[in-house]
């Protein structure tokens, strides 16, 4: 019997190797930058939001507790210059997003930490 079985050519289990393949990362591909406005266009998008912004401030802002932004991080290893250039980049951001409340309300709550 075992004479037969070492003669037969039975494989019980076949191995297959398979290259790994490398999958393609989206960090590769640069995303294309926002075309530069010029100073004409910056300053006709910032004669549209004059209007809107100074409705937003001269009222009193509603916004719920977990939609308003922190401008600092007391538990943050960064030191507080940089995280208040961070602040500025975020109230940047929310301006050009066209989230005027937002930015306003980081503008308010920092100012009042400063």
């Amino acid at each position: 019997m075992m004479e037969k079985f070492c003669k037969d050519t039975v494989l019980l289990q076949d191995k297959k190797r398979t290259k790994k393949r490398g999958q393609k990362s989206k960090a590769n591909k640069k995303p294309e930058p926002k075309p530069q406005l010029t100073e004409e266009e910056l300053s006709n998008k910032w004669a549209e939001f004059a209007g809107e912004i100074s409705e937003v401030l001269s009222k009193e802002l509603q916004l719920p507790e977990e939609d308003q932004p922190l401008p600092f991080d007391a538990t943050a290893e960064k030191s507080i210059d940089d995280q208040k250039e961070d602040c500025m980049l975020r109230l940047h951001r929310f301006l050009r997003d066209q989230q005027i409340e937002k930015a306003i309300s980081l503008l308010r709550s920092a100012r009042n930490l400063a």
